[in-house]
Order: C-alpha cells, then sequence, then structure tokens
C-alpha cells in the first residue's frame, strides 16, 4: 500500500468484516485504528482470517500473535 488513505481504508474493511462475524472485543477493533492487531486462540476462525488478511495487505502493520499464526 503505498498511501494512507488506502491503509486507512483496508483497516476500516477489517473492522467492518470482523464486526460482521460479531467479534465483541474493543480492545481489537480499538488497536485496529492505529494498525495494530493480535491473534490469538480466542478468536473464532472468520476473524483470524479479518486479521491474516489485513496483515498481508499491509493494513495491520503491527501483529501481536501466539502460535495460532502459525496453524
Amino acid at each position: 500500500m503505498s498511501t494512507l488513505k488506502e491503509r486507512a481504508d483496508g483497516l476500516l474493511f477489517t473492522k467492518n468484516g470482523l464486526e460482521r462475524n460479531g467479534c465483541k472485543d474493543r480492545h481489537l477493533i480499538g488497536a485496529l485504528a492505529w494498525g495494530i492487531a493480535f491473534h490469538h486462540a480466542g478468536l473464532t476462525v472468520e476473524e483470524r482470517e479479518c486479521i491474516e488478511m489485513a496483515f498481508r495487505e499491509k493494513s495491520v502493520i503491527i501483529l501481536v500473535a501466539t502460535s495460532t499464526l502459525a496453524s
């Protein structure tokens, strides 16, 4: 991603995707505003996929993860 607008759009897309999938974790949603996310066993498969996609697309620039990311 080359511009801040593209990154912001990607983060908004991720936030909306998480909320559509029923994500109730306000800490995760709030961290996205800063380009930060976390990945752990307490997330649903859909939530993990949203976070993974945002990291691959470089919307999320800091990802804190447990070993669940490897699986």
